[in-house]
């Protein structure tokens, strides 16, 4: 990358040379969208392309400068113009998870305690086998697992997570007496401004034994930029921090572990 930078390309793309870690429906979904996406349109985006790239400083000034908030990246990536090369890669995600969880290790100097992926990609086809093949080496790993989530709300998004990977993901884990959390609660759209409305919700619907509930906190100095959910995460932070979190889990009777 660098070199074809240095050699007078503006970004350098690193592209798919195959999708054989994927699911067919994945192939197919990738495939259909970017058709739609390109018919008609004068600034074609490649198909293939990651969001693994090398950008010069003048791409990086003109991303910036753009107004978007919730950003399509590969959309941008095209709309700015800059001269572009590409360079295809084989993706190794079995490297890529040994090399994250050595990071961490190195890091913390302890191995972690649980395992999830962002956006719950640790529940797809292509990455439940790996997962399977670090928890062989490390049963004493949890991890989180999408394949019963409660509401109230976001009943689409709730059945898409269980149904792509989730519900699978919990019956591998059962096989193998691997310890996870079989409810999950805290989905919601990041749009609804009263946090706590959804968080009384959530803590009623608690299942007698328990479930594990996941948010977003974050403080608006790191939560900026291109972060889409950062005005949910600082409305998260101040009602977990306030006392009002405390209140609402003592009328519900709910303990945190």
């Amino acid at each position: 990358m660098l070199q074809r930078w240095a050699a007078g390309a503006d970004m350098v793309c690193a592209v798919h040379q195959e999708r054989a870690d994927e699911s067919w429906l994945k192939r197919v979904g990738t495939r259909w969208f970017y058709r739609v996406v390109n018919a008609g349109s004068h600034v074609p985006i490649t198909a293939e392309g990651s969001d693994f790239r090398l950008l010069d400083r003048r791409v990086v000034d003109a991303l910036v400068g753009l107004p978007e908030r919730n950003r399509f990246m590969k959309g941008l990536y095209a709309w700015v113009g800059f001269k572009t090369e590409f360079m295809k890669y084989v993706p190794d995600a079995r490297a890529e998870l040994r090399l994250q969880l050595l990071a961490y290790e190195t890091a913390t100097g302890r191995e972690p305690d649980h395992l999830d992926g962002h956006q719950h990609v640790h529940h797809l086809p292509g990455i439940r086998g790996l997962l399977a093949e670090v928890l062989a080496r490390r049963p004493s790993l949890r991890v989180r697992c999408t394949g019963s989530v409660l509401g109230p709300g976001a009943a689409f998004k709730r059945w898409v997570f269980a149904s792509t990977g989730g519900r699978a993901l919990t019956h591998q884990l059962l096989a193998k007496s691997q310890a996870q959390n079989l409810r999950l609660l805290g989905f919601y759209d990041f749009v609804q401004a009263d946090y706590r409305a959804l968080m009384v919700a959530w803590l009623a619907a608690m299942p007698p034994n328990g479930a594990l509930l996941f948010c977003h906190p974050g403080q608006s100095a790191d939560a900026g930029g291109d972060d889409p959910i950062a005005a949910a995460r600082v409305r998260e932070l101040a009602y977990l921090q306030g006392d009002f979190f405390t209140a609402d889990l003592q009328a519900a009777s709910v303990e945190l572990a």
